[in-house]
């Protein structure tokens, strides 16, 4: 097997799917029961949710670390060259595994259940080095407000039935967080603002 400089590596976030079929226990064994936090009821008996994404590696890699790259900057729409002025010779590469023209190479596809632990890798690694502490405060108590599998709630809807709350995929590679009627969290529960408050 070959080896890659974790420098040399990049990923990319791709989206979330629902998976109904999923026979694995990577989160959960199957129809067990457990309290969430603040001994809110987890059913886990639902549809499992995953992240999906993807690895590349810059085959052109010369060893300068972070260094090596340009990233990307969306606050000011332009690419941003100032740590490959900490290395003579850096060839100053684009960050840019997310464009068809990429010069990374793809290492593969993969899936992640454990949202939590996704986010808590990605905010100790990355999120330390790029956030102010302000911001890296508010993201590390925010990665907490997800659910961790369908939640039975204290609410019902009209007739009586216990509503339920779980991580929905939304467009564009998103999550939100929707209600549900079922203990799989897999019936949807619309409603209006006015019905939420």
């Amino acid at each position: 097997m070959e080896y890659y400089d974790e420098e040399q590596q990049s990923w990319r976030k791709l989206g979330f799917i629902v998976d109904c079929q999923a026979n694995d226990d990577e989160m959960y064994s199957q129809h067990s029961q457990h309290s969430g936090d603040n001994n809110q009821y987890v059913t886990e008996t639902g549809c499992a949710r995953y992240l999906i994404w993807a690895a590349y590696v810059n085959e052109n890699y010369s060893g300068y670390g972070a260094a090596e790259y340009q990233y990307y900057d969306p606050y000011y729409g332009q690419w941003d060259q100032t740590t490959c002025g900490y290395a003579d010779g850096s060839p100053c590469t684009k960050m840019d595994c997310h464009l068809s023209s990429t010069s990374f190479s793809l290492l593969g596809f993969f899936k992640h259940k454990m949202l939590d632990d996704w986010m808590e890798q990605l905010f100790k690694h990355q999120g330390i080095c790029r956030w102010n502490d302000d911001d890296y405060s508010f993201m590390k108590n925010a990665r907490k407000a997800w659910p961790q599998g369908c939640t039975m709630t204290s609410a019902t809807t009209s007739s009586g039935k216990p509503l339920y709350y779980d991580v929905k995929p939304a467009y564009s590679g998103q999550i939100t967080v929707a209600m549900y009627i079922d203990e799989e969290c897999v019936e949807e529960y619309y409603m209006t603002t006015d019905a939420i408050e």
